[in-house]
């Protein structure tokens, strides 16, 4: 509990900074290199980040003269926009049209934040050579950056479909493996670092499995997927339990439907219904058996954070990536957005049961 003399102060603070804020956002002459500033320093307030102020500031960035843009730059708004889950199309543009013009200068490190960040908000640039001079700078950078960068350059580049052979050959070999390896064992955070190394190395190596099949790149993370799955809780959630107790009503048994099913490669599947062939829902079969004219529904609940959180038609990079490979291994992908399923026209059961039945087409 704070006490409220320090609360009136840190509001009093809070006040103060979004007055002057403010003032420099009324600035027409308000340089990049400012604005990043001021959205480094509004993002470290989390009592402002739902203010209308940091809102303001990032719909400056639509407002801005790019021509002026360096490396250091693109790197800030790589950060702003990544820490903050916000998307801006014009910005995240400008950064891909710098890296086509400037590619012999420009280092890898910088191109990996930009992809990192397209990425993750699911922006395709409007060039698909820029991912190739992209692709480039990392072949040419690859001995100075560190392994972390490089393989989440690389899994940007798979989302995009823009990664080369010759990169999957000097990512998936045992002198890289090696190299990480190395990495883990002198980095300083023990206690975040390796995990998060290992976790992108896991899902670089089933994307590459599954877009790239002519690369013959091995799945060899199973050992460490089931090792991360038994110490991973079972998610709860109302939104979750709500829609299984309408699917219970709707399928009228919860033996039609399987709920967390886990697929060979490690995705995790909210609810996965099987149909016959003649559309009636069916237990779930044995994985032995010959599913022909079998239906896999995978139904996917998306969560807010499903979305880039300034807008929530914007479905981030990692879930339009699981939805594919989901379609690839035969699933019949349906979602489920919490934000529309919360709204007030769906406020009450009978409509979100014929909402369920509409998705499901029974």
């Amino acid at each position: 509990m704070i006490p409220s003399l320090l609360g009136f102060q840190l509001a009093t603070i809070d006040s103060v900074l979004a007055d002057c804020v403010e003032r420099h956002l009324e600035n027409k002459n308000l340089s990049i290199f400012e604005l990043n500033t001021i959205m480094r320093t509004l993002g470290y307030k989390k009592s402002l980040k739902e203010k209308y102020i940091y809102q303001a500031a990032l719909e400056r960035y639509n407002l801005m003269d790019y021509d002026e843009i360096n490396s250091r730059a693109i790197r800030e708004m790589a950060y702003n926009f990544s820490a903050s889950n916000c998307t801006v199309p014009i910005a995240l543009e400008a950064m891909f049209t710098y890296i086509e013009k400037h590619h012999e200068h420009v280092i890898g490190e910088t191109v990996e934040k930009v992809l990192s960040c397209a990425f993750n908000q699911g922006y395709v640039p409007k060039s698909e050579s820029v991912l190739g001079k992209a692709a480039t700078i990392l072949k040419r950078d690859f001995k100075d950056m560190n392994g972390l960068s490089i393989v989440q350059a690389c899994m940007a580049l798979c989302y995009y479909k823009a990664m080369p052979e010759d990169l999957i050959d000097m990512v998936f070999c045992v002198k890289f493996i090696q190299r990480i390896e190395e990495e883990i064992q002198m980095c300083y955070s023990k206690a975040t670092y390796p995990e998060r190394v290992l976790n992108s190395i896991m899902k670089l190596n089933r994307t590459v499995c599954l877009d790239y099949p002519e690369a013959n790149v091995p799945w060899f993370q199973q050992n460490y997927l089931e090792a991360q799955l038994s110490k991973k809780p079972t998610p709860q959630c109302k939104f979750g339990d709500e829609v299984k107790r309408l699917l219970k009503a709707v399928l009228s048994s919860d033996s039609y439907f399987r709920c967390n099913h886990i697929t060979p490669y490690g995705y995790q599947i909210d609810f996965v219904i099987h149909f016959d062939k003649n559309h009636k829902p069916i237990a779930a079969p044995v994985e032995t058996m010959i599913l022909d004219r079998i239906t896999k529904v995978a139904i996917l609940l998306l969560r807010l954070d499903s979305f880039c959180k300034n807008d929530l038609t914007a479905l981030r990079g990692p879930e339009h990536l699981r939805t594919k490979h989901l379609e690839m291994m035969g699933y019949k992908v349906i979602h489920i957005n919490e934000h529309d399923w919360n709204t007030k026209y769906m406020n009450s059961p009978k409509t979100k049961t014929n909402y369920l039945k509409c998705l499901l087409q029974i």
